[in-house]
């Protein structure tokens, strides 16, 4: 026993949980209250007649209530500091994971249902993301479909099963307005990367890549602790695609 403590590495000594420490404010409180209730009463043991004092003040009670009072703060001290968990080791905190998220930005304007890629470049694009699910890549991930506005589809998730299951719904016209505003998607992903610390990843795929768009893209990347990738939906050549709510096709 005495050895034990003889070694110990006083360097080491710390507590487990130090806010505890703060009731040894409640115990001085305590303390001077319990003195300032003994300060009274000895000022009105003194005003009793001197002959009176051994009728009035039993013998041996004020040494048993002072023996009383330290033994109690005593015992209410050793509590305190059992409660801050004094220890002389340190265990080595494992790190915590940081998961990279990734936004799936994935364009749903009209141009997508155009069959240049078959069936047609959404149904392609949600190939794609299929096959990145299947392979597992260890992020969180969220959908996010934009055309005149931007939505979650699916926020941020380690299931990829409800991003599938998600995904076999989605249309052109699940959106309520057509158009194709990018900017708006890229700012709907980077509210959502914020609710983590890892610096994140946005998987842009579109049929619509032209100068302005990449101006936006290198914009964006530049002010963000975000990396930009693009998957391309078409071919050089391009293809008629149905207008939403007509039968007319427009290239």
């Amino acid at each position: 026993m005495i050895d034990s403590v003889l070694h110990i590495d006083w360097n080491e000594f710390h507590f487990l949980r130090p806010r505890f420490l703060w009731l040894f404010l409640l115990l001085a409180v305590l303390l001077i209250i319990g003195l300032l209730v003994v300060r009274e009463e000895v000022r009105w043991k003194r005003n009793i007649a001197t002959h009176l004092r051994p009728f009035v003040i039993k013998k041996g009670s004020e040494t048993m209530k002072r023996w009383m009072q330290l033994i109690t703060f005593l015992v209410l001290s050793i509590a305190v500091v059992g409660l801050a968990g004094p220890s002389w080791e340190k265990y080595e905190q494992p790190e915590r994971i940081l998961e990279t998220p990734l936004v799936i930005l994935l364009d749903l304007s009209q141009s997508m249902m155009a069959t240049d890629l078959q069936p047609n470049r959404l149904e392609r694009a949600k190939f794609k993301i299929s096959d990145l699910l299947e392979a597992d890549p260890r992020l969180r991930v969220a959908l996010v479909g934009f055309s005149g506005t931007a939505h979650t589809l699916v926020p941020l998730t380690n299931d990829y099963r409800i991003v599938e299951s998600n995904l076999k719904g989605i249309t052109t016209g699940i959106l309520p307005f057509q158009g194709s505003d990018l900017e708006s998607g890229l700012i709907l992903a980077d509210s959502i990367m914020k609710k983590t610390e890892a610096p994140g990843i946005v998987l842009l795929i579109s049929d619509g890549f032209d100068e302005s768009v990449f101006e936006l893209l290198q914009t964006r990347a530049i002010q963000g602790n975000t990396r930009i990738e693009i998957l391309p939906m078409g071919t050089a050549t391009g293809s008629e695609f149905p207008s939403l709510g007509s039968s007319r096709f427009v290239r």
